[in-house]
């Protein structure tokens, strides 16, 4: 059953029409889910399902349960006789399996459903034997335990070799049951561990929420089906996704969306200076990357990931710099200010410039135009923004019609400063924000039926979409630069190449096609005309121009058992290189305990030179990271940060402003003093940038000692190893966490979620569940541990990055 050479049947006719998918609801506000539709593929030939709603993934696993139980899966119509899993590849265990946990047979069905499945296996002449094939007489008349995990039970695994969790109690009827799991949830896996698990367990299909891993499926030799959420996922854009055929199951909330919202575009106007301002950068970007793809050096890849950072920002800023950076500062703990301020993101690049001249005049010349283009474009964007005046447009022509509006950000750091800029007096804000929400694309199916949303800045249209489709229909306003238009167009296009039928193309996104049938091209544009803009090679030049999120350039940080104690004060420490699969690796000094799970799912911690090939190590997703420090900041539960470090470093601003004062010099004055002590610092701006706190200090702690020299400060000469200890606590963001949310990280990814009264109370606090908890990390493994090491920057210690 199931067998490669065997053509695939799922949902069959009898089983949606005259079994009526023996009423399989799940609880929540829609108990009746959209049914899909008969699918009948070839042997061998994956299933790629389209649905918006991410809870449906759930809900077809636990139909093709049923299906597999009474029918089958491949086309001789004959069930199983003994249960056997349904191996689901998700990136979010969690959130599968509290969908999972949702679904609920109606107690009638129940007795029915064994009953088929005896009555199917006697006549058969099969064997009918083990407990699973009568849990139906484990409930009594009107029993309410009829959550569908008590029958088919799901179970998380966190290896090929590791024992099953199950995801839940079965609230007593699997007494006795003693068969395999019916649903066997586990992380993107290897080849290896796949393969593993095929031999434990025998799965009688994949189920893929995890793209990239759709192609080390393909070995496996086990029918499979990759569900994906929306139509504009990357998948499909990425070379060979043209040759899938995919499947759009029936959607009846995005066809509603798609029917009633409205999205309009506006497009602001720049200068001419801020128009060739930003193509000489981008001239210098596309240099670098091209500079990367012959040299693959760590220097020139952090310019890279600095850089890409940077351009995101100015982009997609939608008020002046210096309105955005002081609401950075009022509103973000400095750990987390330190990765979105324009001035720090700058400073780190200059501060670049020595090491990549070494490489050679030509990587030199790349970054002395990259950082002398990113200071120009921050002076002519320091006080107004492009996007400006069509942002304040928007949310005034909401607020007018009374409606609340939604402006969507890429991240909650991004947001709360941006709101703190809105509340400036006009022309610079609106003078209030109220009536205005600030949110994330992951918030956007919480908002108000009434509420409309703006957009600013360029993401990938899954990253919208899918939860905008979630949602009620709406009015959806893009402000966006023309080059941004045609990069987010340009996915359109080449979806609807793949889905030429679909309703999206006449209704939503019709205004969308007519827009970019008006703009000029690099090739004709002619009305009508259904390719793309670009050809394949400068679209994904486009892609890693515009879309590098962090989590792309930055897979995660390592989770720490407990923050750094050192007390030691150095720009570079040794540390070993450690590669993880993925093609990622991360730098780890000899001293840290890092958690891990080992082979048995069990958490542990070890110092690196403890690690072998096979442990996997927890990894705290960027945007997760963030977000929890924020929830935890919004709680007010902030007692375990570290307030002396904040406290020294204000220290140091104060001696700063009044050594200056004192003496009367110039910042010119002061960068040629410390210039004479050995400071490689090249510009006066940097001091004031550290006297007013717009970047937290220098990055060579060498020269808090030479600013405490030139200024004739005895606290700075005496103090500077301490005020570098806190720049570095800071910055580094080990400690942002805090321990007993770190405690929980550790014990979610595991897949234990019970919890003390004192931990669902935090939970409760920050709001949050051990679900979410679990979805914000990856496990990795480790492949090598270098023996030798070397010096490594500080800021790079724990963050595992691309290799």
């Amino acid at each position: 059953m199931g067998e490669l050479n065997l053509r695939n049947r799922l949902f069959p006719p009898e089983f949606l029409t005259q079994d009526a998918c023996f009423g399989l609801f799940r609880l929540g506000p829609q108990a009746r889910p959209d049914l899909p539709v008969s699918i009948e593929t070839g042997p061998g030939q994956p299933v790629h399902l389209v649905h918006s709603d991410p809870q449906q993934l759930a809900y077809l696993v636990g139909l093709i349960a049923l299906q597999t139980w009474t029918h089958g899966i491949d086309e001789l119509g004959v069930p199983i006789e003994e249960r056997r899993p349904i191996l689901v590849i998700t990136d979010k265990p969690g959130r599968f399996a509290e969908s999972y946990l949702k679904l609920h047979l109606p107690p009638e069905q129940v007795q029915e459903l064994f009953r088929r499945h005896r009555v199917s296996i006697g006549t058969r002449g099969g064997r009918i034997s083990g407990a699973s094939s009568y849990l139906d007489h484990k409930l009594s008349q009107n029993d309410q335990r009829t959550r569908l995990h008590n029958f088919f039970p799901a179970a998380q695994i966190a290896g090929g070799d590791s024992t099953p969790r199950m995801i839940e109690d079965r609230e007593f009827v699997g007494r006795g049951d003693e068969d395999c799991p019916a649903v066997l949830i586990t992380r993107k896996s290897d080849a290896a561990t796949l393969e593993a698990l095929k031999r434990r367990f025998s799965p009688i299909l994949v189920v893929v929420d995890a793209a990239p891993v759709a192609t080390t499926i393909s070995t496996l030799g086990i029918p499979a089906v990759i569900y994906h959420e929306s139509i504009f996922a990357p998948e499909f854009l990425r070379k060979g996704g043209e040759t899938m055929v995919p499947v759009c199951l029936p959607d009846s909330r995005f066809e509603r969306f798609c029917a009633g919202a409205e999205l309009n575009w506006v497009e602001p106007v720049m200068s001419p200076q801020l128009q060739k301002t930003w193509e000489d950068l981008d001239s210098a970007f596309q240099a670098l990357m091209d500079r990367l793809d012959v040299r693959r050096d760590r220097v020139l890849a952090d310019v890279y990931r600095t850089t890409v950072l940077l351009r995101n920002l100015l982009l997609g800023l939608p008020v002046g710099v210096r309105s955005y950076e002081q609401g950075l500062m009022a509103t973000a703990h400095p750990t987390i200010a330190f990765d979105w301020s324009i001035a720090e993101r700058l400073n780190a690049l200059s501060s670049k410039i020595p090491e990549v001249a070494a490489l050679g005049d030509w990587e030199e010349l790349i970054i002395q135009e990259l950082v002398t283009g990113f200071g120009r474009l921050e002076e002519l964007l320091r006080d107004f923004s492009p996007k400006q005046q069509g942002l304040i447009a928007s949310l005034q022509q909401s607020l007018t019609n009374e409606k609340p509006a939604a402006v969507i950000v890429a991240s909650p750091t991004f947001g709360a400063a941006l709101r703190w800029a809105l509340e400036l007096p006009e022309p610079r804000g609106l003078g209030t924000s109220a009536g205005i929400s600030i949110i994330t694309p992951a918030e956007i199916c919480d908002l108000d039926e009434e509420s409309q949303c703006v957009i600013h800045q360029v993401f990938e249209p899954h990253v919208i979409f899918a939860p905008l489709a979630r949602s009620a229909p709406r009015r959806i306003t893009f402000v966006l630069l023309p080059s941004e238009l045609r990069f987010v167009g340009e996915h359109f296009l080449r979806s609807r190449l793949l889905f030429p039928e679909h309703v999206a193309n006449r209704t939503i996104l019709a205004p969308v096609f007519h827009r970019l049938e008006q703009l000029p091209s690099p090739a004709p544009f002619m009305p009508g005309r259904r390719e793309a803009l670009f050809p394949a090679a400068e679209f994904e030049l486009l892609r890693r121009m515009f879309t590098q999120s962090s989590s792309v350039l930055e897979r995660g940080t390592v989770l720490l058992d407990e923050p750094d104690k050192g007390d030691l004060v150095l720009t570079e420490v040794p540390a070993n290189l450690v590669r993880l699969e993925g093609d990622c690796a991360v730098l780890l000094e000899p001293s840290s305990r890092v958690s891990l799970v080992d082979g048995d799912g069990a958490i542990r911690t070890a110092h690196c030179s403890e690690l072998f090939a096979g442990d996997r190590l927890i990894i705290i997703n960027p945007e997760a990271r963030e977000s929890i420090a924020h929830r935890i900041l919004r709680s007010r539960r902030d007692e375990e940060w570290d307030r002396d470090a904040l406290k020294t470093i204000e220290k140091w601003r104060e001696e700063l402003r009044s050594g200056v004062q004192r003496l009367g010099f110039t910042h010119n004055e002061v960068l040629a003093r410390i210039q004479a002590l050995g400071s490689e610092r090249i510009t006066p701006l940097v001091i004031g940038q550290w006297i007013r706190g717009d970047v937290l200090g220098p990055l060579d702690v060498g020269d808090i000692r030479r600013m405490g020299e030139a200024l004739g400060s005895e606290w700075l000469t005496v103090n500077w190893q301490r005020v570098g200890l806190a720049l570095i606590v800071v910055r580094s963001g080990h400690r942002l966490l805090g321990r007993q949310i770190t405690k929980l990280i550790q014990q979610a990814a595991a897949g234990d979620f019970r919890l003390n009264a004192r931990d669902e109370d935090f939970l409760q606090q920050v709001g949050i569940t051990m679900a979410q908890l679990q979805d914000s990390v990856t496990l990795l493994k480790v492949e090598t541990v270098h023996p030798e090491r070397v010096l490594a920057p500080v800021h790079q210690i724990g963050r595992v990055l691309p290799i």
